[in-house]
């Protein structure tokens, strides 16, 4: 796709949505998401947290967590926004189900640095999604050199046991097309 094409496929999108299309990182938007958070005064950003259990009252909700040091601790609101994925507490602990296949399965989120530009014929391509027999999954631009892969695991194998090494050898670029000599 070039620039051309790119800027043909906003304003296609644009006369279908009030919303722009985009591909953002977490990375990228959750530190502007805290800046405005934290000017306001009822908000307090606390990193490292874990919930671990969520009480729904009458007028209020009642959240329990540990901080960094694991120290248990409370905080009493009107209302909590569960934002923490599939397995939240939040989904357990207020019956929220799912629908659908019971497991979509387990991806890895690799962030990465690298002019890959080059390799793209002067094309500006947002995502490239690779299938092969040996990784599943798709390079995402989230700027001029920034990247990210995210490719399947085996189904019920363990993601701690994914280690740098597996991570750069998945994705790494290989040819392998047959040469004849």
């Amino acid at each position: 796709m070039s620039v051309s094409d790119a800027d043909d496929t906003a304003r296609l999108f644009d006369q279908q949505s009030p919303e722009r299309m985009s591909v953002v990182g977490q990375h990228m938007f959750e530190p502007i998401l805290a800046r405005a958070a934290e000017d306001m005064d009822s908000v307090t950003i606390g990193l490292g947290c874990e919930v671990v259990d969520l009480t729904s009252g009458e007028d209020s909700v009642t959240v329990a967590y540990t901080d960094q040091a694991g120290v248990r601790l409370t905080v009493v609101a009107q209302y909590v926004i569960g934002a923490d994925g599939l397995r939240s507490i939040a989904r357990r602990t207020l019956g929220i189900g799912e629908h659908g296949q019971e497991s979509l399965g387990t991806a890895i989120n690799v962030q990465f640095d690298a002019d890959l530009d080059q390799f793209l014929g002067g094309l500006f391509i947002p995502i490239i999604w690779i299938i092969n027999v040996d990784t599943q999954g798709a390079f995402i631009r989230d700027g001029a050199t920034r990247w990210r892969y995210n490719f399947e695991i085996a189904p019920g194998a363990d993601p701690d046991a994914v280690t740098q090494d597996v991570v750069r050898e998945t994705s790494r670029c290989r040819d392998r097309r047959r040469r004849s000599h």
